[in-house]
């Protein structure tokens, strides 16, 4: 949680599997968490689909979790030039839209298939 509670944007690195194996990156996207949450865990679905999981911690309300889901990532602008995500435009901050709710945290998903992944997601924050 950042200190004035304010949404903390982060980059996600895109990364594309060749035809030969290696993975190449070729584009990073902004993306915001809601105010007070951090990015545990992120999933892609498909190749242009990804479900983000925000949580916080309270003392007082103690943990909740939101899943959020996030499409278009092919259309998404490229962020690799902008060097301070807090001072990108809005437009170049992907969409999300809540998925659902948990308050205490969910329970265990279940565990991913063992199908190779043509994509890979990572989350730096900015």
């Amino acid at each position: 949680m950042s200190s004035s509670g304010d949404a903390t944007p982060h980059r996600f690195l895109v990364y594309d599997i060749d035809r030969h194996g290696n993975w190449q990156l070729t584009k990073q996207i902004a993306y915001r968490t809601e105010a007070g949450n951090r990015i545990p865990e992120v999933q892609a679905y498909g190749r242009d689909s990804l479900l983000v999981e925000e949580a916080a911690f309270s003392t007082t309300a103690g943990n909740s979790e939101e899943l959020y889901a996030v499409t278009g990532v092919k259309a998404a602008p490229d962020v690799s030039a902008v060097a301070n995500l807090s001072l990108a435009p809005a437009k170049d901050v992907i969409s999300k839209k809540l998925w659902r709710t948990w308050s205490p945290a969910p329970p265990s998903a279940p565990r991913p298939g063992k199908r190779r992944p043509t994509r890979c997601w990572t989350t730096t924050r900015a």
